[in-house]
């Protein structure tokens, strides 16, 4: 017997070949320069250090049209201006809750509850005031002329009113004669 060493079988993917020249899409693939950090900042609105950071997040850098389709599978919206936006409307919001606070810690601004409890409490003492008038005047108002029955209801008007007032003074803490 032959003591032969039998060679691997070669396939085709294996088997040395000639070189040949570059393909045309290999050529324009090569011919086309990886874009600058500036250049790609500009094409994607941000600025060269925004453009840092997203590479650490992935973003391709060989060509713009892969680093635009990557932000946009990102849904990253947050261009500089939206953020912006977003800072403004924060910085107004926390201005009007201070402006809030500060209205109810100098007594400016009073608590729907209180409000709702004294507009309650005074209802029903105009409607027992007026209830009570009813009742005590017509025996006062018996056989009176027309014009002294106006003059005792104007009166008893004013003694309610006047009543009613100097309570809703009292309760609000203003003195009876500001109201």
């Amino acid at each position: 017997m032959k003591n032969t060493i039998k060679k691997p079988r070669q396939l085709p993917q294996d088997a040395p070949h000639a070189p040949h020249a570059p393909s045309k899409q290999a050529v324009a693939l090569t011919a086309i320069p990886t874009p600058s950090t500036a250049q790609l900042a500009t094409v994607l609105g941000v600025s060269t250090r925004r453009i840092a950071q997203l590479r650490k997040s992935g973003l391709p850098c060989d060509s713009v049209a892969a680093a635009v389709e990557w932000r946009a599978a990102q849904h990253t919206t947050d261009t500089a201006e939206e953020l912006r936006r977003q800072r403004i409307k924060l910085i107004e919001s926390q201005r009007r809750k201070i402006d809030l606070e500060n209205f109810a810690r100098s007594g400016e601004l009073v608590p729907f509850g209180s409000v709702k409890e004294s507009l309650v409490g005074i209802t029903s003492r105009a409607r027992g005031e007026l209830l009570r008038m009813a009742s005590d005047l017509p025996p006062i108002l018996a056989g009176e002329t027309a014009p002294a029955i106006q003059k005792k209801l104007r009166s008893a008007i004013v003694a309610v009113l006047t009543k009613l007032s100097s309570d809703c003074a009292a309760a609000s803490n203003i003195p009876a004669n500001e109201s």
